[in-house]
């Protein structure tokens, strides 16, 4: 499945409607929001202030929030099963395999099974309405001194620590980080 990214409105299936709001900090692309924002975590921010205007404005209610980073490909699944996956487990964070990490072994041994994780790349994150208030938006200030990954592992600890929130790898679904 291919996702048009920056066009919004664009239902992915028929049983699956999705709204894409396109922002980016460097170069702006036809149907992108530029937004030019100190690090990774307050142009997420940014995205899911926009996600929570259309809800307010619409009266809607979107299951999840899917924060993606620009330089990844699906390789496998795509997003319509990764949501649905997601929906399926009641996942409060879901995470495809990256196939260029170190989980990759662990998920192929899986057989397909979902795994319960503790860690995760956010190079794709789906974070339920249900845990988004516990988990976002991301603390956009830990990350000023040259990292832009604290705000990320405070939400993955978070996510981790806290009982009633579940964390899962969905290995049916994988995608690469097309710049390593």
């Amino acid at each position: 499945e291919n996702v048009q990214w920056g066009k919004l409105l664009r239902p992915v299936t028929t049983q699956l409607a999705v709204e894409v709001f396109w922002v980016t900090y460097r170069t702006l692309h036809e149907n992108s929001t530029l937004y030019a924002s100190p690090n990774l975590a307050a142009g997420r921010n940014f995205a899911l202030s926009l996600a929570c205007n259309v809800e307010l404005e619409r009266m809607v209610a979107f299951s999840y929030y899917v924060f993606t980073d620009g330089d990844f490909e699906w390789i496998s699944g795509g997003l319509s099963r990764f949501l649905r996956q997601a929906q399926v487990l009641n996942a409060s964070v879901a995470v495809p395999v990256l196939v260029n990490s170190t989980l990759v072994q662990s998920a192929q041994a899986s057989d397909q099974v979902p795994l319960s994780i503790a860690h995760a790349d956010h190079i794709v994150v789906a974070v339920s309405r249900g845990a988004a208030h516990e988990l976002l938006p991301y603390d956009s200030g830990l990350d000023s001194f040259g990292c832009w990954w604290v705000s990320q592992w405070v939400f993955t600890a978070i996510a981790a620590l806290v009982p009633h929130l579940q964390t899962v790898m969905i290995p049916a679904v994988s995608v690469a980080n097309m710049e390593v």
